[in-house]
């Protein structure tokens, strides 16, 4: 098992993968997520592997990709009420269906950990839909609390 950060001739790869997630998230929430192929387009994904912001890791096994994750360092502005401060945004982080349960996940998850302490982020944020219960028991044994809900209203 070979962990790494990614490079552009992991695009398609990158994408086959995101396409797990991207189609289970389409079936549950089909009003908020379309099912793509291409779920990040090559131009953006070339700003993510080029900029300072973006951390994307990759997990392989015998040349191929299993695992990944992809975190933006931001900065919360100061608002009404809120104070300013540097966090991690962890956009995506997902293990090939037959290699979930191994580890992986896990691992990932460190590496964002200390891509975001050596960026002198504060805080790690995601955002897991609640239809999405294995994520959401997997980020809470992670030692990640809620801190917030997305509340919708459906206007006919």
């Amino acid at each position: 098992m070979n962990f790494r950060k990614a490079t552009l001739g992991d695009f398609r790869a990158l994408n086959t993968l995101l396409f797990e997630s991207q189609r289970m998230h389409a079936n549950a929430l089909p009003e908020l997520f379309s099912i793509s192929r291409t779920v990040i387009p090559y131009p953006d994904y070339q700003t993510m592997i080029h900029g300072s912001n973006f951390h994307i890791m990759v997990a392989e096994e015998h040349g191929k990709l299993i695992g990944y994750s992809i975190t933006e360092l931001t900065a919360t502005s100061s608002g009404i009420g809120r104070s300013s401060s540097r966090a991690a945004y962890m956009y995506y982080l997902g293990v090939d269906t037959s290699h979930q349960k191994s580890g992986i996940g896990r691992k990932l998850f460190e590496e964002v950990k200390k891509w975001a302490i050596q960026n002198k982020a504060k805080t790690i944020h995601l955002n897991v839909w609640s239809f999405n219960q294995n994520a959401v028991a997997f980020y809470n044994r992670l030692g990640m609390k809620e801190i917030g809900k997305l509340m919708a209203y459906e206007l006919h």
